[in-house]
């Protein structure tokens, strides 16, 4: 089986302490299609995955990720760098 993804450009991660959330996005702006997302560090050229999840509505499931507080913490607690967020929808 082959899978192809279309990848979006990375989707900084801001403060979300507005919403109550270590962190959040303009996830509206997610497909509500299948597929990937990472959560990650970008510092200088590299680039840290630091959880890769899956999702029938990317939309949906990054949204419920930004209340999960352990995965946030884990993020947050990361070297330095960039929070990114990585989505690929399945073509």
């Amino acid at each position: 089986m082959k899978l192809h993804l279309e990848w979006m450009s990375p989707i900084s991660l801001r403060d979300g302490a507005e919403e109550r959330l270590i962190y959040t996005c303009d996830y509206q702006a997610l497909p509500t299609t299948p597929g990937i997302y990472i959560f990650g560090r970008r510092h200088g050229g590299s680039f840290e995955a630091l959880y890769v999840g899956k999702g029938r509505s990317l939309h949906q499931r990054v949204k419920t990720q930004f209340n999960n507080v352990r995965l946030m913490k884990h993020v947050q607690q990361a070297k330095n760098g960039e929070r990114i967020l990585l989505v690929g929808q399945f073509n």
